[in-house]
């Protein structure tokens, strides 16, 4: 008897029970059968790995309740679809790092939403994101890492709930060209 392999195609939507600690390195890149809004509720899942999403046809990604600590390089790069992230409830969650370094580098992002339990943002964060147009960003931010920003042209409104403390130029590198609309809290509106 001899055996013939076909690919099945499926319509993919990762369900990860709490039984799941992680997930390998590119464990779901290039899946582009991929469900479009990806919701992760497990409350073990503390790291997602380099490239684990990367270039699937996702249209939003909301983190839940994961108490992610590391989220690898290129772990959302490169997603064109994607549309719209909210990331870090009230769980504490730093993106700094060598790890988290373009996490969602040349993806089609428009509105971010960093909750208040992000205390820092990864280098080269939402680089390249030359769709992102909005970003709010929560009250527990205490720093921008290098280049958090750059080259996100149609940046138009970038609201800071809270007030980073470090010297946040680095993350808006190149920025003389751009009309970003900066919205501070009153108490630090001679923030520079």
């Amino acid at each position: 008897m001899r055996w013939r392999t076909r690919p099945i195609s499926l319509r993919l939507t990762p369900f990860l029970p709490d039984s799941i600690y992680f997930i390998d390195t590119s464990a779901f890149s290039g899946c582009t059968k991929l469900k479009k809004d990806l919701k992760l509720n497990n409350a073990n899942l503390k790291k997602i790995p380099n490239n684990a999403f990367n270039g699937d046809p996702i249209t939003s990604v909301d983190f839940g309740c994961c108490p992610i600590e590391i989220i690898g390089s290129g772990a959302f790069g490169s997603c064109t679809s994607l549309k719209r992230v909210v990331l870090g409830g009230k769980d504490p969650v730093s993106l700094a790092g060598t790890t988290n370094v373009g996490i969602f580098e040349g993806s089609g992002v428009r509105d971010v939403e960093l909750g208040d339990g992000v205390s820092s943002t990864g280098a080269y964060l939402f680089h390249n994101c030359s769709s992102l147009t909005n970003a709010v960003l929560g009250v527990g931010l205490a720093s921008l890492s290098d280049r958090t920003f750059t080259s996100c042209s149609k940046l138009k409104t970038l609201v800071f709930r809270g007030f980073p403390t470090n010297n946040a130029g680095s993350a808006f590198p190149s920025w003389s060209d751009y009309q970003t609309l900066f919205i501070v809290p009153k108490e630090n509106a001679g923030w520079q």
